[in-house]
């Protein structure tokens, strides 16, 4: 089964998200409302208000592609965008939620994009929001590309506030 996104447009995608979740973190980081436990997530595990924020924008930058997929968050668990989802989505939109409310700056976003089936990841995206370093992983007979080679504008996504560096390296040595 192929997949309906391009490495190219799956990078933009998962940037244009990331870029969104670290805005709308950015006010929280540092405040003590960020830990209020607002419910249990999906995973069993409480939901802090940093958690509920970054997952509610991930979703809605997901959901705005207008691309049929099936998205699966510590949070929300299972949401299917679209009517006949030919990718699956793994969501984390705050890797190290402990971290960020101890004042520990390291915390990410991370996103994989598999087929319908989850059978196979062919990208993997963490970008790291507490330094805004990007890193990406591509599946090919090669392994890897490195973003460098998908003509990617990157002064467009930096324009937010968040610079982006990028470190590519294949599936198989992350």
């Amino acid at each position: 089964m192929t997949h309906p996104l391009t490495e190219h447009k799956a990078l933009k995608l998962s940037r244009d998200v990331a870029l969104a979740v670290g805005d709308a973190i950015e006010p929280l980081v540092g405040e003590k409302r960020a830990a209020d436990k607002l419910y249990m997530g999906a995973d069993g595990t409480p939901t802090h208000r940093i958690d509920d924020v970054a997952e509610k924008v991930a979703l809605d930058e997901l959901e705005g592609s207008d691309i049929s997929m099936r998205v699966i968050s510590e949070e929300a668990g299972e949401r299917i965008f679209g009517d006949d989802p030919l990718m699956t989505v793994i969501l984390d939109p705050i890797d190290g939620t402990t971290n960020v409310l101890s004042g520990i700056p390291f915390y990410s976003i991370s996103i994989g994009f598999g087929n319908s089936t989850l059978s196979d990841v062919w990208f993997g995206y963490v970008y790291d929001l507490a330094h805004s370093l990007e890193y990406t992983s591509f599946q090919r007979d090669s392994g890897s590309i490195p973003s460098s080679d998908l003509d990617i504008d990157v002064e467009e996504y930096s324009s937010v506030g968040h610079p982006i560096k990028s470190k590519s390296q294949p599936l198989s040595e992350a």
